[in-house]
């Protein structure tokens, strides 16, 4: 049985370090011929390019003027292009491969955490580090600039934190409130790991002591999301900004209504095999289910608190991503990734073999197909290269824009929403900063219409020209776009593009 254990431990460990000396390999040889094709990377790759620029964490993109009520903050926050910034500046990265390079630190971070933490046996560590490594989420964005592998080493810190809480004799206080702060630093990034939280339950014996808990957990989840909403932009496009709205003018039971449709919704949607893009895909979101099950069931049985914290994890971030969030298009993924990472890192740390071999079998089973898929993306992101080098009169027309910006002040330019999509370069084009060296902001119009506010607003960037406009001065008109300056008299307009 111990050379069983060993061997998939070796196995996993193999695995992940392959994945990892690739992924270097490549970005080697590719050099800095390499750019974003996905419309989050472009969020991204740009606000790094921004704080590079400006030493400003503002973000350069937003939707419908919805910036941050603190800050200026787009729906990513502000804690993504600080680490990207921070460690591109530390490392002197170049700015188009800066991103891939970060995730691949931070994935290197977490292992360093596994294999430098006390009282876990080698083995552990090893197959630890491998599964993480291959599961579903890091192997698929491996390369990209998705920002994904933030989320890893904070994961291994509150995995270990909370085995030591619910195992260790001594010292579980220090160990109890080293998992609170890493959750906490975790939610400047991500507002579901707040939820985190709930994993401390079991430490309360009493049933007066839980129903304290509950409360004092729901309260700070809702300080939390003040503080989300205080620094995170809005995304108008989301779920809960049409909770937002129908609660403002909307009827309770329209609001109800609205929750239920939304939640049957992501049930069919999670439950349809045909909408999952592959077997991995499939597996790594039922994993999570089959693992919650299982750590509440035998949590009960034998009581074992580590099992019954995970499984309240895992319950209490599915109930949200079906009520508030989309369990579908890949975003259950992302999701439920951190969720995942706690399951396998409670199986390996609990010795439940047959729970980390079946996740070690589905990682090597799919092996091959992540590693194409992982061609594919390297694929991509080169030709967005070499598509964004040869359109050198795309590139021109588009900085020629900055010429044309006469504030001597920061200045927010409205967008038609039809630059904004998966593999169109046009934000990459955008320039960052007036002729003056001001910040240039870009608000996409996510809207039916475009809707012009004076006050928020100083130019309008479209593709054609804005339908029956005697109000806006046309500065330029190119084969990529139309630019106007708002006339600032005007409180607010509406217009159609032709």
């Amino acid at each position: 049985m111990k050379l069983i254990e060993a061997s998939l431990a070796w196995i996993a460990g193999i695995a992940g370090l392959l994945y990892l000396v690739y992924a270097f390999f490549v970005l080697g040889q590719i050099g800095n011929e390499y750019l974003p094709c996905w419309t989050d990377e472009f969020m991204y790759h740009v606000h790094l390019r921004s704080f590079l620029l400006h030493n400003s964490l503002a973000s350069p993109i937003v939707m419908n003027e919805m910036y941050s009520q603190i800050g200026k903050f787009g729906p990513h926050g502000f804690m993504y292009a600080f680490i990207d910034g921070i460690f591109t500046i530390i490392l002197g990265l170049h700015e188009n491969t800066a991103i891939p390079y970060i995730n691949l630190f931070l994935t290197l971070i977490a292992i360093i955490l596994i294999f430098i933490s006390r009282k876990t046996k080698f083995l552990q560590k090893l197959l630890l580090s491998g599964l993480l490594i291959t599961s579903y989420v890091p192997s698929f964005y491996l390369l990209t600039y998705m920002q994904e592998y933030v989320h890893l080493p904070l994961c291994v810190l509150a995995i270990l934190f909370l085995h030591r809480t619910y195992t260790e004799t001594r010292n579980k206080s220090l160990y109890r409130n080293l998992f609170i702060l890493t959750v906490l630093i975790g939610s400047f990034f991500r507002i579901n790991w707040i939820f985190w939280l709930i994993a401390l339950l079991p430490t309360q014996k009493k049933l007066s002591q839980k129903i304290a808990f509950i409360i004092v957990y729901l309260l700070v989840s809702y300080v939390a999301y003040l503080f989300f909403r205080l620094f995170n932009g809005v995304y108008p496009l989301g779920f809960l900004y049409k909770v937002t709205t129908t609660a403002q003018s909307g009827t309770i039971k329209q609001l109800l209504e609205l929750f239920i449709s939304h939640i049957w919704y992501n049930i069919k949607t999670f439950l349809n095999p045909k909408l999952d893009a592959n077997f991995f895909y499939f597996a790594s979101k039922w994993l999570v289910v089959v693992f919650m099950v299982y750590y509440w069931f035998v949590g009960n049985l034998r009581q074992n608190k580590l099992y019954l914290a995970a499984s309240a994890v895992v319950f209490v971030n599915l109930a949200l991503l079906f009520i508030f969030y989309d369990a579908h298009s890949w975003r259950e993924q992302r999701s439920l990734a951190a969720s995942l990472y706690l399951c396998i890192g409670v199986a390996v740390l609990s010795d439940f073999k047959l729970g980390y071999a079946l996740v070690l079998f589905i990682n090597l089973l799919n092996s091959y197909s992540q590693f194409q898929t992982l061609q594919l993306h390297i694929q991509e992101r080169r030709k967005a290269y070499e598509n964004f080098q040869e359109n050198t009169k795309l590139r021109e027309a588009f900085r020629n824009i900055s010429n044309y910006i006469t504030q001597n002040h920061p200045v927010t330019i409205l967008v038609s929403y039809s630059f904004m999509g998966d593999h169109k370069p046009y934000q990459l084009c955008f320039p960052l900063a007036s002729q003056y060296g001001y910040p240039i902001l870009y608000s996409f119009n996510a809207r039916d219409w475009i809707e012009i506010h004076s006050s928020k607003v100083d130019y309008v960037l479209t593709q054609v020209s804005l339908r029956d406009n005697t109000q806006h001065i046309l500065l330029a008109r190119t084969p990529y776009y139309c630019l106007y300056r708002v006339n600032k008299q005007i409180p607010f307009s509406l217009f159609k593009e032709y």
